[in-house]
């Protein structure tokens, strides 16, 4: 358990003063990104669903239900705020758990901007290092890692919001191990959406469990590791070259609401259309050819409503070519 107790040393210790600025910036965008993507995504069916079991359930108000004019106990708050940031694909990667968990936890505990800031920032590093020890977004038995790596970066922002130390965060990313889930076959339906929602609950659930005492076996390292379990490595890089950069550095805004492989074909219609001044009565038939992967995960060629039109390059590409924007 080397790397792990070494990653969550790093997380727990490392504070504002010690992130380059490069780092700051690029949290703060992608915070200000998952702001909007869920503001955009709370009048969405997912969200609606969500909203509708949190006010079955009740419970103390301790954070915001954004774009509801209400306010849930924190764990239904991350659930929804997630869940309506990931609700129209717009949301980058692997923020909207951490970014939502933090605004939650935030909330709850009265805390400033620069400490969710710091707590966003280290959540996405410690989930970025998981999306990669179980395979990345090209795992073959088909996790999700919204879902799967998500939880992870949920719980260590939670954990550095709820000031646990090193060996109480081990154990919350040991609860967010066996909590771990997310399927590529829920692309396209109304079940995609909890993959974020879920995992940001689960991860706060994780630090609050860790913080009350509960126990983990070792779940990070090793054959009876998540990774491993998911098609990863026994024994992943969790603590290589911790604090020379920062994965939050690579964290892109998507420009357009779908699956980011689709992204490069519906550029390239865009491109065509534009450069050909192109009419829909022009376009008789378009080829694309792409690359496994984005078939993969973006292959629905007769996408029959909203949500499976956003994990299908040929609808992508059609918008594009139709209207000249997606």
């Amino acid at each position: 358990m080397e790397q792990a107790l070494a990653l969550a040393e790093f997380i727990t210790k490392t504070g504002l003063a010690a992130i380059p600025e490069p780092a700051l910036r690029a949290g703060k965008r992608g915070l200000l990104d998952c702001l909007g993507t869920a503001l955009g995504g709370a009048q969405s069916p997912a969200a609606k669903m969500a909203l509708d079991l949190i006010a079955e359930a009740g419970g103390n108000a301790q954070a915001t239900l954004l774009a509801q004019s209400k306010r849930a106990p924190v764990r239904d708050a991350a659930l929804f705020n997630a869940t309506a940031a990931h609700a129209l694909d717009f949301d980058d990667t692997l923020s909207s758990p951490a970014a939502m968990v933090g605004l939650a936890v935030a909330e709850q505990q009265e805390l400033p901007g620069s400490e969710l800031l710091r707590s966003y920032v280290l959540g996405f590093e410690v989930a970025s290092r998981m999306a990669h020890a179980i395979g990345g977004w090209e795992n073959t038995r088909g996790w999700h890692m919204m879902g799967v790596a998500g939880v992870f970066g949920a719980a260590a922002t939670a954990s550095v919001l709820l000031a646990l130390n090193p060996q109480q965060l081990g154990v919350a990313l040991g609860l967010a191990a066996t909590q771990a889930a997310g399927l590529v076959a829920m692309h396209g339906f109304l079940a995609k959406p909890f993959h974020s929602g879920k995992a940001a609950a689960n991860g706060l659930f994780s630090a609050q469990l860790a913080l009350r005492g509960c126990t983990t076996g070792p779940a990070l390292e090793g054959v009876m590791s998540v990774s491993q379990a998911m098609g990863g490595s026994a024994n992943p890089e969790l603590a290589h070259r911790l604090g020379e950069s920062y994965a939050v550095l690579g964290n892109r805004l998507k420009p357009f609401p779908c699956g980011r492989l689709g992204h490069a074909a519906i550029e390239a219609a865009l491109k065509a259309r534009s450069t050909h001044a192109l009419t829909p009565d022009e376009i008789v038939s378009a080829e694309v050819r792409v690359e496994p992967r984005a078939q993969y995960l973006m292959g629905k060629t007769e996408p029959e409503n909203g949500t499976q039109s956003m994990f299908s390059i040929a609808h992508g590409v059609a918008a594009g070519l139709l209207y000249g924007r997606v």
